[in-house]
């Protein structure tokens, strides 16, 4: 499950917004917000490529895709 909360903060911690995320994930607007409210979900891809454009750490990444 996505922490959204977590995943936002660090679009706001990054200056990046929602449009740029979806523009590099090759994705509408819309589809990242209903990835980021858990009505679908972010693909592996997906999930590194976010990574990489918000330079999160390993364990940044984890917090974010990986919650509990």
């Amino acid at each position: 499950m996505t922490n959204s909360q977590e995943l936002e903060i660090q679009l706001v911690r990054k200056r990046k917004s929602k449009k740029a995320l979806a523009n590099a994930l090759c994705i509408s607007e819309m589809a990242l917000l209903n990835k980021m409210k858990g009505k679908s979900e972010f693909k592996a891809s997906e999930i590194s490529r976010t990574a990489t454009f918000l330079n999160l750490t390993r364990d940044e990444r984890d917090s974010i895709f990986f919650a509990c």
